[in-house]
Formats: structure tokens, sequence, C-alpha cells
């Protein structure tokens, strides 16, 4: 599994945190009750994801922005309070980061 694959098909791993061009995920842990905040809570690699643990969930871009050689695009996920943010290479259209 590779994250271009997911991502082509508009699904990502059910683990919230930043995906890498390279597989790379660094998970995070996010509260934006009375304090907001954003804790690293690991570091690991697609290839040791199981999609059957954790689960995939769908997502749709809603819009994208140009800028810098870059295209910004983000979305919702299915469960409609989840945020997804993607930059591309505008020349390429290669993902250079990938948030869920």
């Amino acid at each position: 599994m590779n994250i271009y694959d997911l991502l082509d098909d508009y699904r990502c791993p059910d683990i919230s945190g930043l995906y890498y061009e390279n597989g790379d995920i660094t998970v995070l842990d996010c509260n934006a009750n009375a304090v907001a905040f954003v804790n690293v809570i690991k570091h690991l690699n697609i290839r040791d994801v199981s999609v059957d643990e954790v689960g995939l969930v769908d997502f749709d871009y809603v819009g994208e922005r140009l800028f810098g050689g870059l295209i910004a695009k983000f979305g919702e996920g299915s469960s409609g309070g989840d945020g997804v943010f993607c930059l591309l290479s505008q020349a390429t259209k290669k993902c250079c980061g990938f948030y869920f």
C-alpha cells in the first residue's frame, strides 16, 4: 500500500496526522476546546499500517488555491467533522504532503 494509491481513490487511513510523500506519517492528537493544542504521538510509515485494524476514511476536496508553484486542496472527511488538506506541486502534480 502506498499513499498515492489511497489519495487517488479519495481515501486515507483513519489516523489523524501528517502524511508525507515517502510514506511517513506523523500521528497527531489535536484538541480545540478551551485551549487548543497539537501533540505528536508517534511516527510510523504507511507500509506498517494495517488498514483492517485502523479502517479507511473517504474524503472529498471542496476547493483549491494556487500559490508559489503549489496547489493547496482542502476538504472534508466522510464523518463531516474531519478536515483534509493536501499540497501538490503545480508542475508535477505530485503530493508534497497531506493532512487528515
